[in-house]
């Protein structure tokens, strides 16, 4: 699993930079989409029993410059990351939803 955020990582370093110039309001919502990324990235890759893989593709564009693509050829069906979400979980996300889109 290091090896996928390792290389995970390097992918949102390149997607921080290749976007260019923008300001601390993109650079905020850049970091929220990178730590959601990340986070179910990890949630993924932890849930996976078989060979795990993860493909990007870089699209030359500016608000997706990335797309990658993980698969899992053996999931354990009972990871917490198939468990439908709490009151606590939904909370979570809606907060980090307000964030990504700069809501107050």
């Amino acid at each position: 699993m290091e090896v996928v955020n390792g290389k995970l990582f390097s992918v949102l370093i390149l997607v921080l930079s290749v976007t260019g110039c923008f300001d601390e309001g993109d650079v905020n919502t850049k970091l929220q989409q990178a730590i959601a990324i990340q986070k179910y990235t990890a949630g993924f890759a932890a849930a996976c029993d078989g060979k795990l893989s993860m493909e990007s593709e870089y699209t030359g564009e500016t608000k997706i410059p990335v797309v990658t693509k993980i698969s899992c050829d053996e999931m354990n069906k009972e990871s917490q990351f198939f468990t439908p979400l709490d009151d606590k979980g939904i909370e979570e996300l809606e907060e980090q939803i307000r964030k990504i889109n700069n809501i107050e």
